[in-house]
């Protein structure tokens, strides 16, 4: 009975929610949460576990993460921040072979904690590529669910390009749900 509600589970849902990773703090939240959820899926994606639920566990994993022609396991994110040296630490960390480099995108120049200039100005140098990025996700998905956007209320580029980000998102995928976490700095 219990495979047989997890096969019937697993036939009905194959919904993959994209998340994008917007300045330090979302950049520092994403990171910590994806690599928690690779080192789960290394665990049961372990080759006798895979197949012997194949279903339920493909179904799992396909909602966050993307199968790579090589077989990897790649998050369905995008990392975008103004500043560079943010990305940079994704880029040449640790844990760099886990996100696709494509996904990371920076411009040259900070907003300086300023939300016109990570919305008006700024924003707008990395908002096309952005937003491409995510096109590109969406196409990838069988069927997108929902957008997280993780980002603080402080800085520019946090407060700022994640508005603008969110509104191009809002008006361009206007069925799928989209959620904000959002953290408020403290001094």
């Amino acid at each position: 009975p219990i495979n047989e509600l997890n096969s019937k589970w697993a036939e009905n849902v194959f919904r993959s929610t994209l998340v994008n990773l917007v300045a330090r703090w979302g950049r520092h939240y994403g990171s910590c949460i994806y690599l928690n959820m690779a080192s789960e899926t290394t665990v049961l994606f372990s080759p006798a576990i895979k197949e012997a639920n194949r279903k339920v566990y493909e179904s799992a994993y396909d909602t966050i993460f993307f199968e790579s022609e090589g077989g990897q396991l790649v998050p369905r994110t995008i990392f975008a921040d103004l500043e560079p040296s943010v990305t940079d630490e994704i880029r040449t960390g640790p844990y760099r072979s886990l996100f696709n480099p494509s996904q990371i995108i920076n411009a040259k120049e900070d907003a300086s904690n300023c939300y016109a200039r990570g919305y008006y100005t700024m924003g707008r140098a990395i908002l096309e590529e952005s937003i491409e990025n995510v096109r590109k996700q969406v196409e990838a998905c069988d069927c997108v669910q929902s957008f997280f956007v993780f980002h603080s209320f402080g800085g520019g580029t946090g407060s700022g390009f994640s508005s603008l980000l969110l509104d191009h998102i809002a008006s361009e995928f206007t069925s799928k749900s989209r959620l904000a976490c959002a953290v408020y700095p403290s001094p």
